[in-house]
């Protein structure tokens, strides 16, 4: 993986998977517990899961807003050209193989 080009932003990577795990465990729960959420009432698992993930979101959004004011804003520059079916990382600005599913540089994706 590529080293950060400061801590913020090593901070932020890090904070961008915890967020992705977050909400894939969120939407693993709403799926599990479907039912609840298809007729609500008061009591229900739903409204547990809820306000378990909304308590979770709302801590860690601050978080990550504070650390963005101070990592680098500037857009990545690419040195490799792209090819045919080749797209440019966002991440890092290295080149994306259409058969890659991330970045092989940094790790970055569309998911």
């Amino acid at each position: 993986m590529m080293t950060p080009q400061n801590e913020f932003d090593g901070a932020q990577r890090i904070l961008k998977k915890y967020y992705r795990e977050l909400v894939k465990r969120m939407a693993e729960d709403i799926i599990e517990h479907r039912e609840d959420f298809e007729s609500p009432g008061f009591g229900s698992q739903a409204d547990e899961i809820i306000e378990k993930y909304a308590l979770q979101l709302h801590r860690l959004c601050p978080v990550f807003s504070n650390l963005a004011q101070f990592a680098f804003r500037e857009k990545p520059h690419g040195k490799e050209p792209l090819g045919k079916d080749d797209f440019r990382c966002f991440g890092c600005g290295s080149v994306i193989r259409r058969e890659d599913e991330s970045c092989r540089v940094c790790g970055w994706s569309w998911k």
